[in-house]
């Protein structure tokens, strides 16, 4: 199915594939699952119960949020990762984006500097798992702020607070 370009008769399959797999797990970009969960509004879901639904590859809207929940009857959790480095931060049940620093080392920088937790800037990675050829501080292209607080979930990681968007927007 093309992510971007659906007509209503990949909705169509898409609804009835659903419909008849009844997953538990849905994943997907933040943009097909709107445009899914608008479909299936528009038809009438009744059926199709996931026990969760994971957005990923784009900003996930509180819209597209709501949406989902009503349409699919559950939590619709926010990850955030990126081809070079695969799973960057997981959203919990408190909400918060928990940064996967077992992993790798994410920082804010403004013109080159590193900001205070809250200040928003340039999302910079150095992986922590390619021994082969390491990503050091590399500028993936999104704008982003940290949080100084820590989560209630447990889970003792830092979170990614928000991210705005791309740096060429």
């Amino acid at each position: 199915y093309r992510a971007f370009r659906t007509s209503e008769k990949d909705l169509a399959f898409i609804a009835k594939s659903l419909s008849v797999v009844r997953p538990e797990l849905i994943l997907g970009y933040a943009s097909a699952i709107n445009t899914v969960s608008e479909y299936l509004l528009k038809k009438g879901n009744k059926d199709i119960r996931p026990k969760t639904i994971l957005s990923t590859a784009e900003v996930l809207t509180e819209e597209t949020r709501n949406l989902a929940m009503r349409v699919f009857g559950c939590r619709v959790y926010n990850r955030y990762a990126a081809g070079e480095f695969g799973l960057i931060a997981s959203e919990c049940e408190n909400g918060h984006l928990h940064i996967h620093t077992e992993r790798l080392v994410l920082e804010i920088l403004k013109e080159g500097r590193p900001v205070l937790p809250g200040e928003e800037g340039e999302i910079v990675i150095t992986d922590l798992d390619n021994y082969a050829f390491p990503f050091i501080r590399y500028a993936i292209g999104d704008i982003g702020t940290v949080s100084s607080e820590f989560c209630s979930c447990g889970r003792g990681l830092p979170v990614l607070k928000k991210i705005s968007g791309r740096t060429a927007d």
